[in-house]
């Protein structure tokens, strides 16, 4: 019995039962083509994310002229006063700390805004991919490639370059899911925070 089990275990090892079948093993290639660049464009998220930082940025530009009026104040007055005077002193003193004080504040809050731009960019990137992902696995797209999907503009050099050097030459209109993802994530999103003040049909 003992050489029967052996035996049987050796002619498991060698003969290992089928793996459970792939349910998607056998199904036709169908590729699917994306616009990131278009998703990006016309995505509503991604225009006010951008559009509350540039009025951040605006704002800051504002405080900048502002500081920029006093520093120049400061200075004509130090222009009245005897560069060996205490008042003069004082005022140099002034103007230095106004000046280091506010380029330091610019540069902390620049870096602190391409660190949340480039979290807005990761943020949509991630949700237009998982819609991809599950329009693809609905409609069986069993591959999906990103590609431009801008015609030749015979006035601009570089987009003619660009469209030469496209990897896709043909596809078919329903091959491009790019519009469906806009249009199920600008649903997603406005469904949620409500239609912008101004609203454009880019469908």
């Amino acid at each position: 019995i003992a050489c029967l089990a052996a035996s049987y275990l050796v002619a498991q090892a060698q003969n290992p039962a089928p793996a459970a079948a792939d349910k998607t093993a056998n199904l036709p290639v169908k590729i699917g083509l994306v616009d990131m660049a278009k998703i990006f464009k016309e995505y509503e998220k991604f225009s006010r994310l951008r559009e509350g930082l540039q009025q951040e940025m605006n704002g800051l530009q504002e405080e900048a002229k502002t500081v920029k009026a006093a520093a120049q104040k400061v200075a004509d007055q130090m222009k009245q006063l005897n560069p060996d005077s205490a008042e003069y002193r004082a005022l140099e003193e002034k103007l230095a700390k106004m000046t280091t004080e506010f380029d330091t504040k610019m540069q902390l809050k620049r870096r602190d805004m391409a660190r949340r731009e480039a979290e807005i960019f990761e943020t949509v990137y991630l949700e237009a991919s998982d819609v991809v992902k599950k329009y693809a696995e609905y409609y069986k797209f069993t591959i999906v490639i990103r590609f431009n999907s801008e015609g030749m503009d015979s006035d601009n050099p570089q987009k003619i370059a660009n469209t030469l050097n496209k990897m896709i030459v043909y596809h078919r209109p329903q091959d491009d899911i790019t519009d469906p993802v806009i249009e199920y994530l600008n649903r997603q999103y406005l469904n949620k925070n409500g239609a912008p003040e101004k609203v454009t049909n880019k469908a």
